[in-house]
C-alpha cells in the first residue's frame, strides 16, 4: 500500500474473534492485483524461455 501510495479503505477491512485469536484480514485493491498479475506473467514468460531446448550452435560456457 505504499509503495502504491493508497489510502488505506475501510470498508476492505474486515476482522473475527475466533478460538482467543483475532484475525484481522484486508482485501488488496485492484491496482495492487493487477500489478501482482503482471509481474507473474513476466515471471512464467522468463520461466518458458529459459526451459526451451537449446538451438544448434548454443554452447553452455563453463566457468573454471
Amino acid at each position: 500500500m505504499q509503495r502504491k501510495a493508497l489510502p488505506l479503505d475501510p470498508a476492505a477491512l474486515t476482522w473475527t474473534f475466533e478460538y482467543n485469536t483475532l484475525i484481522i484480514s484486508y482485501r488488496k485493491p485492484a491496482a495492487v492485483l493487477q500489478e501482482e498479475e503482471a509481474v507473474r506473467a513476466e515471471l512464467e514468460r522468463i520461466r518458458r524461455s529459459k526451459s526451451t531446448p537449446a538451438r544448434e550452435g548454443d554452447v553452455e560456457c563453463v566457468q573454471q
